[in-house]
C-alpha cells in the first residue's frame, strides 16, 4: 500500500476551525482528507508531499483527521491524527 503520513498538525492539537494538514505521500496518487463522514477533500501528492487547508466540523472536543491514498493496484494506505 502507499506510505502516507500526516506530519502536521500534531496529535491532540486540532483546533475548532480550518487547519493546515501537511504530510508525506506516494507521488502521483491523490490524497483524500476526511473528518468522519461530515467533511472531506482531495488534494494532489507532488514530490512526495501534500498540504491543504482543511475545515474541521463540530464543536469542542476531539477530532480525527484521516489521510488516505489508493495506488493504481487498489492498495490503500492511511494515517490519522486526533
Amino acid at each position: 500500500p502507499p506510505r502516507i503520513i500526516i506530519t502536521a498538525p500534531l496529535n491532540n492539537n486540532i483546533p475548532n476551525s480550518t487547519i493546515s494538514v501537511i504530510g508525506e505521500c506516494e507521488t502521483g496518487f491523490p490524497v483524500e482528507l476526511s473528518q468522519g463522514t461530515s467533511a472531506s477533500m482531495t488534494v494532489s501528492c507532488d514530490a512526495g508531499k501534500f498540504s491543504a487547508r482543511f475545515p474541521t466540523v463540530g464543536g469542542d472536543g476531539p477530532k480525527t483527521i484521516v489521510a488516505r491514498q489508493t495506488d493504481a493496484a487498489g492498495n490503500v494506505g492511511s494515517d490519522d491524527q486526533l
